[in-house]
């Protein structure tokens, strides 16, 4: 799908895209077999958010995250409903977050139990998160509905 420094650039300018001031957090970028290996600092949502660089099969997090203080819970909730609408592969718009102390309940409707597990896989992924209760169910009436409405638009 492209050599390493086609996927070292995209997952630089993926970042670059979603708001990540590359000046102010150097990062480096390294690239071999399909893992990317990712160092140096910057905030909370970086690390997840690379795992969907086409040519990337792995991850190694080495960042240091620029926290000035920990996490309150509200910012949890934010972080993972980010993570779970920017995912390529999943349609999280019946997908409601909570948090309380750190542990992440996830609640709504998803078309497939592949789109549950991508949905607890992600907010497991964001800093902060000590556990998910996945209380998503499966409807294959939510892909109905959703075509019928991009159908219809």
């Amino acid at each position: 799908m492209g050599g390493a420094d086609s996927v070292t650039s995209r997952a630089h300018t993926a970042l670059g895209r979603l708001g990540f001031d590359l000046h102010r957090y150097p990062v480096r970028l390294e690239y071999l077999d399909g893992v990317l290996t990712m160092e140096g600092e910057l905030p909370d949502l970086a690390g997840v958010l690379c795992w969907w660089a086409p040519g990337t099969r792995d991850v190694m997090n080495a960042l240091e995250v620029d926290a000035p203080e920990e996490d309150n819970d509200d910012e949890i909730s934010d972080a993972v409903r980010i993570v779970l609408e920017k995912d390529p592969l999943l349609d999280a718009s019946e997908i409601g977050v909570s948090t309380e102390r750190s542990r992440v309940t996830l609640r709504g409707l998803v078309a497939s139990e592949e789109q549950r597990r991508i949905a607890e896989n992600d907010a497991w992924c964001v800093f902060g998160v000590n556990d998910v209760s996945n209380e998503i169910e499966v409807s294959p009436d939510v892909a109905s509905a959703r075509w019928r409405r991009v159908a219809a638009s």
